[in-house]
């Protein structure tokens, strides 16, 4: 499944200058579950590559043995690391343990690995960044 990272200019704004917004999709043929929770769940949950890294940390407790299950989440949006998957919940939706928020740990380490890259990219340009994480 490729996603897309996208940074757009917002404009200047008079006050603190250049405004950028930074967002996942998922826009290919079948990947709307992916855009709806994955790309969600890293919008919402990880703002800086600091919290990818504590969202890898979780991760690979669960990954190593060290704990069965782990949670992650920020804003309504929770992830649960588990030995199935991990789980994407969007709470304001009441959108808790759907199947279709279930992901492998593999694609989900891909993804946020490939989102704490992009954070660490500059904000001088508009451009968007793709990754395969199937």
């Amino acid at each position: 499944m490729i996603l897309e990272f996208q940074c757009l200019s917002g404009g200047k704004n008079p006050v603190i200058g250049d405004v950028w917004y930074r967002f996942p999709r998922c826009s290919v043929a079948g990947g709307e579950r992916y855009d709806h929770y994955l790309c969600s769940a890293l919008f919402m949950t990880m703002h800086t590559p600091e919290d990818c890294a504590k969202a890898m940390e979780l991760l690979d407790l669960v990954q190593c043995g060290e704990s069965n299950e782990e949670y992650f989440g920020l804003n309504d949006t929770c992830v649960t690391f588990g030995k199935s998957g991990a789980q994407v919940d969007i709470m304001i939706e009441d959108e808790i343990g759907k199947p279709e928020g279930r992901f492998d740990l593999a694609e989900f380490r891909k993804a946020i690995c490939a989102w704490q890259e992009f954070l660490r990219k500059t904000e001088a340009s508009e451009y968007v960044y793709e990754v395969d994480i199937s």
